[in-house]
């Protein structure tokens, strides 16, 4: 199964999204990673069984956190998922390219991604919101703090001295850079 992992993972693109479970199963396996790491502040450990079992299907946008922390990109599942997960994924990596933040392009793509993130209760959109919203303050003490903040959205007792030790999802690898 571990070959199959492989080879799907060369072309994420084209896979069938029923078997996103046995990959990030697979994945999990050949990395040797702990359900209580790999799902860390993004879902219960029991979803995390039954997305690898095929039993749940997940979101789009937790699939692809769970294989950002497994070392994936999960840019290619865009295309997947309902409207507005498509829509978030999107506006995250336009975010991303921005080297402006304060530019009316940039708040206008922040303002639509609030909206989308803010009637979530999942703690990884309120994230991905934060993430781009710190982008756009001056650096100092009080935006450390809301960085810290926001990566605690999803590692609880992050701890930037321990940092070899965890899995990281995009977001939060960000923010620990930023933190740096």
């Amino acid at each position: 199964m571990i070959s199959k992992a492989r080879t799907t993972l060369t072309n994420l693109s084209k896979i069938c999204f029923t078997s996103l479970g046995t990959l990030i199963r697979d994945l999990q396996t050949e990395q040797d990673v702990s359900s209580e790491t790999l799902c860390s502040g993004l879902c219960s450990e029991s979803t995390l069984d039954r997305i690898k079992n095929n039993t749940l299907t997940p979101s789009v946008l937790l699939a692809g956190a769970l294989l950002n922390r497994l070392g994936i990109c999960e840019q290619s599942l865009i295309r997947y998922g309902d409207p507005e997960e498509q829509e978030i994924l999107r506006l995250k990596y336009e975010l991303l390219s921005y080297s402006d933040s304060t530019s009316q392009d940039y708040l206008k793509k922040l303002a639509r991604l609030r909206e989308l993130c803010e009637k979530s209760t999942i703690p990884y959109l309120k994230q991905t919101y934060l993430l781009f919203y710190l982008r756009t303050l001056p650096q100092s003490s009080q935006k450390q703090a809301q960085t810290f903040a926001a990566l605690r959205l999803t590692l609880r007792d992050f701890d930037p001295e321990k940092i070899d030790e965890y899995r990281l999802t995009c977001n939060e690898r960000i923010l620990v850079r930023d933190l740096l």
